[in-house]
């Protein structure tokens, strides 16, 4: 007789959600490091512009490329802002969806759990089963002798 959980399929379903839950865990967290990225191009820009700037300070620049200068930095300024303001949602929503998938995650474990001690439990009967059977055995030949 080999052995049967009854809570197969509500196991399996519980699987599922969990990968799922956790495939969705994985995507925030790509996102997050993409504009964790995006946001560290755009501070080294911002470095970068400072720095030419400064050194076009020195060789005495006209108005208009001054100007040119304040409205680069006033975008990269904006653009920031901007990506640290993603950085802040995709946050939450990474937490929401840890949240999530260790719902998830505990929901499979009960049943895992239970899969174990069921599956023990039945290797132990079949052990007694078979202990049984062997002793039967052994005291039917004493009989017949």
């Amino acid at each position: 007789m080999s052995f049967l959980f009854k809570l197969r399929t509500p196991l399996r379903v519980r699987e599922i959600a969990e990968e799922k839950e956790e495939r969705l865990l994985t995507q925030l967290l790509q996102k997050l490091a993409e504009l964790q990225v995006e946001l560290s191009t755009v501070q080294q820009q911002q470095a970068d512009l400072v720095d030419s700037r400064d050194r076009h300070l020195r060789d005495r620049l006209s108005a208009a490329e001054l100007q040119m200068y304040y409205s680069q930095a006033s975008s990269l300024e904006q653009a920031e802002v901007e990506i640290k303001q993603r950085i802040a949602k995709c946050e939450l929503a990474r937490q929401e969806q840890t949240r999530a998938f260790q719902a998830a995650h505990q929901d499979r474990e009960v049943l895992s759990e239970l899969h174990v001690r069921a599956k023990e439990e039945f290797t132990q009967m079949q052990a007694r089963r078979d202990q049984q059977a062997m002793e039967d055995a052994f005291i039917s030949r004493r009989r017949t002798k």
